[in-house]
This record gives structure tokens, C-alpha cells and sequence, in this order.
């Protein structure tokens, strides 16, 4: 044990360390100097995971192969108000297949007539078409639905704001199917709904409307 300020920062032989050989994790722990004021404190690579990782910070991430729904129950919300949700490569298992969503509050997940929703989408060979709902008893984030081919994938980023007491949930989204399929129009939309309860929300599901779904689906916190 040195004295306090009695090793030069210079004097540290990082050099001839042992390199870790291994990823870093959470719980590894780096030294700062906190507020510049001369105080050392330690810090665990979560807090600058968290510190570097800009306004978007990962909270959690789910493949739907191995599961029919995904839901996120842990949101932090007494940290986050908003949240990006990020959906990645979406297939089925049968054409035309609708992706749902519905909120969790402190009693459970939601599965009342409490859902509005609206959804526009446009093609590349210059058809479109609109879909909505009012108290229904889940969000719909898709019209077209999905296809059970990899190569027409469905992707989408949807916003998600108001989950505190006494503020509306509210959802939206744009979401488009990639073709790579000759004669297969490129789709692309928009969606937007809310909860109409005032209730802290604690968790988000995703789900499909009875069909097995591939992808990824990524939750994100919003600072």
C-alpha cells in the first residue's frame, strides 16, 4: 500500500502487465479520479459502458427463434421514459403474418380493450394501404405482414415514450420489408397507437398472431 500521493501517475508499469485474456465484463473494475478533485475511486466497466454509450443505452436483447414472444419486464423506468425498440430480419413461418404488441403494467400484462392504432404502408410497384383500431386488445405494428421467406425480412425501429404514472404510453414506428425476390415489392410504413390508460408502465411484449417468427428484437433506453 502506497501513501496517499506518493506514486506518480508516470511511475504505473502498465506495460508489464498481464494482459487479461478474456473480454471485458461488467463487473471488471477501472480506476478515476473523481471529478479531477485528487480522489481515487474504483468504477465497474458497467458505468463506462453506460457513460460512453451516448442517448441509446441497450438494455436488453431477444431472438424470437427461440421463443413465440418476447417481453421485457425489466425497462428501468425509473430511469428511462423512452425507449427505442429495434426489430432486425423478421420472417414467419406462413405469409402474411401480423407482429402485435402489448404493455405490462403492476398488474400483469395488459390484455384488455385498451389499445389504439393506426398504420399507413407504401410500395415500391405504387400500391398502399392503411389499417387502425380503436380499443382494441393489442398495438398491431405491421399491416402487410410478414413473409415465410428469410429473403423478404422485416425491419423497423419503433419509438416508445410516456411509461411513468399519469402520462399515456404511446408507440410509434417505421418498419419496411427488404426484397430480394424478383417481382416482390419493397414495402415501407409507418404505425402509431398508444395505451389509453395514465398507468407506469413496467414492461413491453412483442408476439405474432399464432405463427413461429425468426429475428432479433432489441430494446434501448433513451437518456
Amino acid at each position: 500500500v502506497f501513501p496517499d500521493g506518493s506514486l506518480a501517475l508516470a511511475d504505473l508499469d502498465i506495460d508489464g502487465g498481464t494482459d487479461i485474456g478474456a473480454a471485458i465484463v461488467d463487473a471488471d473494475l477501472f480506476i478515476i479520479d473523481d471529478g479531477a478533485g485528487g480522489t481515487n475511486r474504483k468504477v465497474t466497466a458497467s458505468r463506462v459502458k453506460t457513460y460512453c454509450s451516448g442517448t441509446h443505452v441497450k438494455i436488453s436483447q431477444s431472438d424470437f427463434s427461440t421463443s413465440t414472444d418476447v417481453s421485457f419486464t425489466s425497462i428501468e423506468q425509473s430511469t428511462y421514459n423512452n425507449y427505442l425498440v429495434k426489430i432486425d430480419g423478421l420472417y414467419a413461418s406462413a405469409t402474411g403474418v401480423s407482429l402485435y404488441a402489448r404493455i405490462y403494467t403492476a398488474a400483469g400484462e395488459i390484455t384488455d380493450s385498451d389499445y389504439d392504432y393506426a398504420i399507413s404502408e407504401y410500395r415500391s410497384d405504387g400500391t398502399a394501404s392503411t389499417t387502425n383500431n380503436q380499443n382494441g386488445a393489442f398495438l398491431r405494428l405491421n399491416h402487410r405482414g410478414l413473409d415465410d421467406d428469410s429473403a423478404n425480412t422485416y425491419f423497423g425501429n419503433i419509438y416508445i415514450g410516456g411509461v411513468k404514472s399519469g402520462e399515456r404510453c404511446q408507440f410509434f414506428g417505421n418498419h419496411g420489408h427488404s426484397s430480394n425476390d424478383t417481382g416482390n415489392p419493397s414495402v415501407g410504413g409507418f404505425s402509431s397507437g398508444h395505451y389509453t390508460a395514465d398507468t407506469e408502465i413496467t414492461g413491453f411484449k412483442f408476439y405474432p398472431d399464432g405463427n413461429n417468427i425468426t429475428g432479433t428484437i432489441t430494446l434501448y433506453g433513451i437518456s
